[in-house]
């Protein structure tokens, strides 16, 4: 048997303001704080969370510098 778990979060006091004063009106979805791809001059720890939170293993990050990570998410190339 398997089973579906979800995670429930609290919505921001500002979306049921919005849903308050306009409930037709669909709200839209917010990105949340820092879940942003950091500044190229950013810390390698802030890389390697980066590229875990994008599906990457942290095994596999353990060798990388901050540039080799930072690499992994250049869509210049």
């Amino acid at each position: 048997m398997s089973m579906l778990l979800r995670r429930y979060h609290k919505r921001p006091a500002e979306t049921d303001s919005l849903l308050a004063e306009n409930p037709d009106r669909p709200v839209e979805a917010q990105e949340p704080a820092g879940a942003g791809k950091p500044a190229g001059n950013a810390s390698r720890e802030e890389w390697a969370e980066y590229a875990v939170a994008q599906g990457k293993f942290p095994d596999a990050l353990k060798e990388l510098s901050r540039n080799e990570i930072r690499d992994m998410f250049e869509t210049d190339k």
